[in-house]
């Protein structure tokens, strides 16, 4: 007989249903590939600078001692490009799971 004669136990929390593995897979394949999309994308940018007169590359960038002379820029644009691909598909993915999968609301939501 327990000490007190009011037992109860603690009703278990539902399970969250688990993530499927592949979308392991899709998020490797995607921090791999972005990377390289913003590197030939910033090669490009840079092969091409003389027709986008707002890009500029300015002299402090330039590593003469080097054989890539351009390789702070190229390391720059691709680095501002990743960021801004990893944003764009962060939103989309947040602006898709809210509507698909909304919140249940609870007792005190209104």
């Amino acid at each position: 007989m327990p000490k007190h004669s009011v037992f109860s136990r603690r009703a278990k929390k539902p399970s969250k249903p688990a993530i499927h593995p592949a979308w392991r897979g899709i998020g490797c394949i995607f921090m791999i590939t972005i990377p390289v999309i913003a590197y030939l994308v910033s090669n490009l940018l840079i092969k091409n600078i003389s027709k986008i007169p707002w890009l500029a590359i300015p002299p402090e960038m330039i590593v003469k001692n080097y054989t890539d002379q351009l390789i702070l820029v190229r390391l720059l644009y691709t680095t501002l490009i990743s960021l801004l691909l990893f944003l764009l598909i962060s939103l989309i993915t947040f602006i898709l799971n809210s509507l698909f999968n909304p919140k249940q609301k609870g007792p005190y939501d209104l």
